[in-house]
């Protein structure tokens, strides 16, 4: 099977304006989505003010649940409509990526004139010993170990 061939039409429009007219298109739905929000809360309004002790139990809950099923579809719309703009916005900046940030132009770094070697630095001369220093005897370092642990067996036996 092959792909469908489209004839050539002369007023399609261009990759640049069908993405303005989803975006156009997007824009219009919220739009009518606000009506139908508005026309909701109205009508709330409405209800609140007929109400009274009179209004059995039954009406405030049919009208609740009618109210929550409007609201609820418009939810899912909105939904829907937000991966609608996800997609127009991904499918744009794949066609349209971001144009390059331009590059400005760095100032010419001067040219210091070479700096002169410092003289060299004198040795330090020799520490004379002192002759009045008592000479210590090597300390002895005693090295103290933990006791090591029985192993898991001899613990058994040892705990018996």
């Amino acid at each position: 099977m092959s792909m469908p061939q489209f004839p050539p039409q002369p007023h399609r429009p261009d990759l640049h304006q069908t993405i303005i007219d989803l975006l156009d298109s997007i824009a219009l739905e919220e739009i009518a989505l606000s009506h139908v929000l508005n026309a909701e809360a109205e009508k709330i309004q409405q209800f609140i003010r007929h109400i009274s002790s009179c209004t059995p139990t039954g009406t405030v809950i049919d009208f609740n649940v009618v109210v929550n099923e409007t609201l609820e579809t418009v939810i899912m719309k909105e939904w829907l409509l937000l991966r609608k703009l996800e997609n127009v916005i991904r499918f744009a900046n794949k066609q349209f990526p971001p144009p390059c940030p331009p590059v400005c132009p760095q100032p010419p770094v001067p040219v210091c004139p070479p700096i002169p070697a410092c003289p060299p630095i004198p040795a330090c001369p020799p520490i004379p010993s002192c002759p009045q220093a008592p000479v210590c005897p090597p300390q002895v370092v005693f090295k103290v170990s933990r006791p090591k642990r029985p192993h898991k067996r001899h613990r058994q036996f040892l705990e018996e």
